[in-house]
């Protein structure tokens, strides 16, 4: 996959626009959030299209 917008800047201007404390906290919830969906959108939808492609040997 790729991300069009690298996250080093994002999170420098987090840190300057809402502090290191805020900005940090916002920074690694953000991650995580988008980790989570990441996972929930392969999780639920690459199973199906790899037992398409694979069949029962998955």
């Amino acid at each position: 996959m790729f991300n069009p917008i690298p996250s080093a800047p994002i999170a420098l201007a987090a840190g300057a626009v809402l502090g290191h404390a805020w900005g940090t906290l916002y920074v690694v919830l953000g991650a995580q959030l988008g980790a989570m969906a990441a996972f929930g959108i392969a999780r639920f939808v690459g199973y199906e299209l790899l037992r398409k492609w694979f069949g029962d040997r998955i």
